[in-house]
């Protein structure tokens, strides 16, 4: 039994299949900034994926870190805290649900170098 008669009639097929993608990591992030009304900012250069959230929740209680205001996800925080005087990120609870991850690492400029 065929399901689709004709690619062209699913949207989702409906274009040329060896074009460039309009779905990539910073096309994704931008489209959560515009819904959250976030402003353009980069994310820390180190950024710390904590899988459980202990460390994060310990840092939260004694007040070590700060929310991320501008982190574009809909699935996670990222905190922030000082050491020797640069911002580092620290994401909680990052087990299972890679995609976040995925374009986080996409859309930093050392993984586009």
């Amino acid at each position: 039994m065929k399901l689709v008669d004709d690619r062209n009639k699913l949207p989702l097929l409906a274009h040329p299949l060896g074009s460039e993608s309009d779905f990539t990591p910073q096309s994704v992030i931008e489209a959560v900034r515009i819904k959250r009304g976030l402003d353009s900012m980069a994310v820390p250069e180190v950024c710390v994926l904590e899988f459980d959230g202990d460390i994060t929740d310990h840092l939260v209680e004694s007040k070590a870190v700060f929310p991320w205001r501008n982190w574009a996800c809909f699935h996670t925080q990222m905190f922030a805290l000082e050491v020797n005087g640069k911002s580092c990120g620290i994401v909680p609870r990052t087990i299972g649900g890679s995609t976040p991850f995925w374009l986080l690492s996409n859309c930093s400029p050392r993984a586009r170098a």
